[in-house]
């Protein structure tokens, strides 16, 4: 991995999946499981967050963001925005074509050098918001495979994946934490109030324009 950190050992890996939309815990928790291992294994890295899968969405929201809150900034540091940086960032992008909803009022997750993302086995449709190559080689330079749900997963150029746009959809249930109105972070995770910041969000964009 041409582009991944010179120290792999001190590396953050951040499972961000489907965990608080609802989604088949089975099927996450043994996405989560295998990528994790295999990563770990293979990569060497230090740390790996994830949510248990076992809980329901509010739960699992509550101790995602307590295992990025307890991070030191030394391992995880944050932005100014006092959003979490990863420095490798493992995306799920199911057959539907969206991308597990994130945090709100973030339209884009970047990580430090290299965002990877594994893509649902079902044959169809083709996702339309992200970049999936044709079939080739995994040994290629510049090539991250990620094997969560095999056999059908395309190996995905680093190139092509700089930043990822987060489409909107009908019920973002957002993970980790959740900005109040005053600025202060929160670890709900609901689908009213993602809706009722992204309104907010909304409001404060036409009155500023």
């Amino acid at each position: 991995l041409e582009k991944g950190p010179e120290n792999w050992d001190k590396a953050t890996l951040g499972f961000v999946t489907q965990k608080c939309s609802g989604g088949s815990a089975s099927y996450e928790e043994t996405g989560v499981v295998r990528a994790a291992n295999t990563f770990a294994t293979r990569m060497g890295f230090g740390h790996i967050l994830a949510p248990s899968g076992h809980q329901n969405p509010k739960d699992d929201a509550r101790l995602y963001s307590f295992l990025l809150r307890s991070q030191s900034a030394a391992v995880l540091p944050c932005d100014n925005d006092d959003f979490p940086v990863f420095d490798c960032v493992l995306l799920q992008l199911f057959s539907d074509g969206r991308v597990a909803d994130l945090y709100p009022r973030r339209s884009a997750l970047c990580s430090r050098d290299i965002v990877a993302a594994s893509v649902h086995s079902a044959p169809t449709p083709t996702p339309k918001d992200f970049p999936v190559p044709d079939q080739s080689p995994p040994s290629s330079p510049g090539t991250l495979t990620v094997v969560v749900d095999p056999p059908v997963v395309p190996p995905l150029t680093l190139d092509d994946l700089p930043r990822l746009t987060v489409p909107d959809c009908e019920s973002p249930a957002p993970h980790g934490r959740a900005e109040t109105e005053d600025g202060a972070s929160s670890s709900e995770c609901s689908s009213e109030g993602a809706a009722e910041e992204a309104g907010e969000a909304a409001t404060e964009g036409e009155g500023g324009g």
